[in-house]
């Protein structure tokens, strides 16, 4: 399977289960739970999976992935750190096809978070499984109503794809754009990127029809080479605008507790680029300015 039919299926998934999601307040599962609901996902295709809960914000919870008894496309892991891998594995017994593990403590944290990351990853790779994150807050697809943090996110789709190495942004500069009348068609926030990674992302905006403009927010890049490869190819067909953190010695050291990314050296990325036809900005107010 290509890799934009891997994306396809977590955009669009038959079947979601929200593992480590309760009613316990601020269980950042319910919460999402709760945003999918209200922007109409559809009930049932949603599952919440927990030891103990009966019901999470109103829908049925399953005690593990392999009690549901529809297919799961996709998965959203909350739960503890030390249990990740072993969930990891209940995804594949269940023949669930994407992963997205929000919880944190990997590859960010270095040493057993890493060698844990490491395990999951492989995990994941020999069923052919694809991970987004870990240490990441999620996707945003208006289109298949998956919304994270739903009470702030804009309902209307738009034009511009977005992939970025920071959470927070993910959440705040779609907010933001919508009130200048610019609306998305998905977000990622791309976290640890133990598997997917920006790369990826960009060749997957490069060839999805409702994405006429790519814009992010990297940290870092990984596999540099293909990076700037399909960069290269992708900025002929659609505008990429870019905001590079991480560039002094300063914001390396951020990025790297961030995302376990690793830096690039300011003249590189100028050059990477100039050679890529990447639109390259420095800060937030450049990236919007840019975008509208």
């Amino acid at each position: 399977m290509d890799l934009y039919t891997e994306l396809e299926r977590i955009f669009h998934p038959c079947g979601v289960a929200i593992i480590g999601a309760s009613n316990r307040p601020g269980n950042l599962g319910g919460f999402f739970i709760g945003g999918f609901l209200q922007q109409g996902f559809d009930r049932s295709q949603l599952f919440a999976v927990h030891p103990k809960e009966k019901e999470v914000a109103g829908i049925k919870a399953y005690p593990s992935l392999q009690a549901i008894p529809d297919n799961v496309d996709l998965a959203l892991i909350f739960s503890p750190r030390d249990s990740v891998k072993g969930v990891v594995q209940d995804c594949v017994a269940k023949g669930v096809k994407g992963i997205i593990i929000i919880t944190s403590g990997f590859a960010e944290n270095g040493g057993e978070g890493l060698k844990l990351q490491e395990e999951i990853a492989d995990i994941a790779r020999a069923a052919g499984i694809r991970i987004i994150g870990p240490n990441c807050i999620g996707i945003y697809c208006p289109e298949s109503k998956l919304v994270n943090y739903a009470g702030w996110m804009p309902q209307e789709s738009g034009p511009v794809g977005m992939f970025s190495h920071s959470g927070s942004m993910t959440v705040s500069f779609p907010v933001a754009a919508s009130l200048n009348g610019v609306h998305f068609s998905k977000v990622i926030s791309c976290g640890n990127e133990c598997d997917l990674n920006a790369a990826d992302f960009l060749e997957y905006f490069g060839r999805d029809p409702n994405t006429r403009v790519i814009i992010g927010y990297v940290e870092g890049v990984k596999d540099g080479r293909r990076f700037l490869r399909v960069a290269r190819e992708v900025s002929k067909t659609k505008p990429i605008i870019l905001w590079k953190g991480g560039t002094s010695e300063f914001g390396a050291r951020s990025a790297s507790s961030h995302t376990g990314a690793l830096a690039v050296r300011s003249q590189v990325w100028d050059a990477v680029c100039k050679q890529a036809g990447i639109v390259k900005v420095d800060c937030e107010d450049d990236l919007l300015d840019y975008l509208q």
